[in-house]
């Protein structure tokens, strides 16, 4: 499903006029049939002072089902992203909130976003209608450790944790869902820690088995399965 226009106020780069104007924050044409013209339409803005274009982050799924991430700016001697080691970390945190919202709503679910950020990225709401707050996070690569802090995280049913790994190029990433409670059982391996401050992620070879087993659509199959 393609994201519904969002409207926006910009201030241009150039010339410092404030103008309005509207994007798509993703576009799906694997499920819309849209043209390359509309594509620039929908994820660019020109100044009416000074003809400025301004590229914003736009999510597109290709008919192929690859992944790119459209209207980074090229100006000067930046060039484009050629994989996701490219990218600064704000852009890989937008990625990975705009990825799992189109994975949401492809099953169905609703998805919101909160005004607030607290602890909190995405509200969403299954398809029987329970809801589900969800803290969105992205990795490059592996081994490596996600920290979330205690304070940002009190384990509940239904909270979620929803964790990206991007490996090389701009291969789609492996994508999970863990319920928060899961911090609170007792495991035999050590892919969940936690301290005093922090919850902890050892994602590594070792652990990679067991993080399987949060798998993103099989943890939406399970949520959805009656009596859950």
């Amino acid at each position: 499903m393609t994201s519904p226009p969002k409207q926006i106020e910009i201030v241009c780069p150039q010339c410092g006029f404030i103008y309005k104007d509207w994007y798509r924050p993703s576009i799906n044409l694997a499920l819309d049939n849209f043209d390359e013209q509309y594509l620039e339409q929908a994820s660019t803005s020109i100044c009416p002072r000074c003809e400025y274009k301004v590229h914003h982050d736009v999510l597109i799924v290709r008919e192929d089902g690859a992944w790119e991430f459209g209207g980074r700016p090229r100006t000067g001697l930046k060039q484009p992203a050629a994989s996701w080691a490219d990218l600064r970390k704000p852009e890989l945190g937008r990625i990975t909130e705009l990825l799992f919202e189109l994975e949401f709503i492809k099953r169905r679910w609703d998805v919101y976003r909160p005004e607030l950020d607290r602890g909190v990225d995405l509200v969403t709401m299954s398809a029987s209608g329970t809801r589900y707050d969800v803290q969105v996070k992205g990795r490059r690569g592996l081994p490596y450790r996600v920290l979330i802090r205690r304070k940002q995280m009190i384990p509940r049913a239904d909270l979620l944790v929803a964790l990206a790994i991007f490996e090389q190029d701009f291969e789609p990433p492996r994508l999970f869902l863990i319920p928060s409670e899961a911090w609170l059982e007792v495991r035999a391996d050590s892919l969940f820690a936690r301290s005093s401050h922090y919850w902890t992620i050892n994602a590594s070879g070792r652990n990679l088995p067991a993080l399987r087993c949060f798998d993103f659509a099989t943890m939406l199959d399970t949520l959805e399965a009656p009596g859950s």
